[in-house]
Order: structure tokens, then C-alpha cells, then sequence
């Protein structure tokens, strides 16, 4: 995203640079810019993600970045904060080092997030967006089905409750036999599986992602490309 205060930088010395007889655009933001790798609740400070006030963790991660604070709760005090919290002014608030993660209104110690072993009863202290770093993969498809029909395909996770591209939204292919590569944002490591429909033909997990499959999984990898096999009528 392209702050305000980059956009009068740059103007500034464009129109610097008029007035001397030259064009000159210089964009302070490039050198050493980390934005397009930081998490959620993350910033890019002097070419390195950090947390944003208020969070802790990882930057670079997906959701790396936990609250250092449960979810407000005017009671929670009474009831006595969960595990390292401390109240103060009616609110818990996480002790030093930990965030609030396994959303038991109590903190887990942030060297306790991502070890290895499930400490939060969800097990959200180890899932693949707050641990494993995103990556960009590519998935081609190519539709050999000769039924006439473009062929609407999704992409979902068995590590998390996450689907691409995201919402209602689904990628289609573009007529028979033509290859169709698309791009997404995945974590390094877990595992994603294809599902499409075309009337009344489906493949994989299905548009919905509940049919079972044994071929139609790949794992997450930087640089890699998941060849889907042809998609053909049965």
C-alpha cells in the first residue's frame, strides 16, 4: 500500500526537479521495503517487519503477530485473569513475553508459540499461519474435458480453515485444453487440495472441498508449481 506521505515524496521532488529543468522521481520507500512480506498487525520499519503496538510474535508470518491482550471483557478481572495475565483497570492484560493465542482469556509465553507441541486446546499455538512463513505457488490447470463447459476450481487448505481465492470467489479455466496458471499466497508446508465442478462432473475435493480424494493434494512450496493433472470427462 502506498502511504500519503510516499505519494507527496515523490510529487515533491518531481515537481522539484521541473522547476530546475529536469524531471527527477525519486520513491523513498523502495530501498530496503518490507511491506510486502509483513503479516497482519505488522509494519515495515526501516526494512524490517515489526509488530504493531499492542501485538507481539512473529512479523514476517501470516498471522504472527498475537495480542498481548484477551479480548476485553469488563468481568474477566472478577473471575480471576487465566493463565500469565494480570488485571489492571478492570482489563487482563498478557504478562511480559506472552500473547494471548489459545483464546482461554489467559497468555501463553511467546517461547511456548510454534515449539513444536500443542499447548492451546484448539491448538492454535502451532497453526501454519502464526508459524510457517507465506510463500507465493503457482497451480496450473488445463480442461480436456470436451463438454463445452469451463471448468470452476478452488483451492483449499487441510491445515486451516482457508480457501482460495478467498470468499464466494472461485478460478475458472479458459476453454478446452487451454492452460490456466494461477497464483496464491500459501504457508511453507501445508498441505492444499483441488476441488472443480463443471455441471454435472466434478474433481478432486469438489467446488465445496468435501469429497474425498487421494491424488488432488500438494504441498505449500516456494517457487513450486502444482501440475493438476488433465482435467478429463469420466
Amino acid at each position: 500500500m502506498v502511504t500519503s506521505t510516499k505519494l507527496w515524496s515523490t510529487a515533491f521532488a518531481a515537481l522539484t526537479g521541473l522547476l530546475l529543468g529536469c524531471a527527477v522521481y525519486v520513491d523513498p520507500g523502495e530501498e530496503g521495503s518490507c511491506e510486502d512480506i509483513c503479516g497482519d498487525h505488522a509494519s515495515c520499519k526501516k526494512g524490517v517487519c515489526v509488530c504493531d503496538p499492542g501485538y507481539d510474535g512473529f512479523p514476517e508470518m501470516e498471522k504472527g503477530c498475537m495480542p498481548t491482550q484477551p479480548p476485553p471483557d469488563m468481568t474477566a478481572c472478577e473471575l480471576g485473569c487465566g493463565p500469565n495475565a494480570y488485571c489492571q483497570d478492570d482489563l487482563c492484560y498478557c504478562q511480559a513475553g506472552a500473547v494471548s493465542v489459545c483464546g482461554n482469556g489467559g497468555c501463553l509465553p511467546l517461547e511456548a508459540v510454534c515449539d513444536g507441541t500443542l499447548d492451546c486446546y484448539d491448538g492454535n499455538d502451532e497453526a501454519v499461519e502464526i508459524c510457517n512463513p507465506t510463500v507465493i505457488m503457482n497451480w496450473s490447470v488445463i480442461d480436456s474435458c470436451a463438454d463445452g463447459l469451463d471448468i470452476e476450481w478452488r483451492l483449499f487448505s487441510d491445515d486451516r480453515d482457508w480457501v482460495w481465492p478467498g470468499g464466494d470467489g472461485s478460478f475458472w479455466t479458459g476453454g478446452l485444453d487451454i492452460e490456466i496458471v494461477e497464483s496464491i499466497e500459501c504457508a511453507t508446508g501445508e498441505t492444499i487440495c483441488f476441488g472443480g465442478a463443471a455441471g454435472a462432473q466434478s474433481w478432486g475435493v469438489g467446488i465445496d472441498g468435501l469429497d474425498y480424494c487421494d491424488d488432488c493434494c500438494w504441498q505449500c512450496e516456494e517457487y513450486a508449481t502444482a501440475l493438476v493433472p488433465y482435467l478429463v470427462c469420466s
